[in-house]
């Protein structure tokens, strides 16, 4: 799995680019299309990081 990946902005359906360390280190992500951020809730970050985890 690459850790470059993007997302659809929930605001203005543009792409948002985001590397999936970073999401996870509780990084904010801009909308390029019309600045809208993004970031993971800190309750989800734990389940992310065992799901990577698993998948290795």
């Amino acid at each position: 799995m690459s850790l470059n990946q993007t997302l659809q902005c929930p605001v203005c359906a543009g792409t948002i680019p985001f590397n999936v360390q970073q999401l996870i280190a509780a990084a904010s992500f801009e909308c390029p299309t019309c600045t809208s951020s993004i970031r993971m809730s800190p309750s989800s970050v734990t389940e992310v990081k065992k799901s990577m985890k698993n998948s290795q």
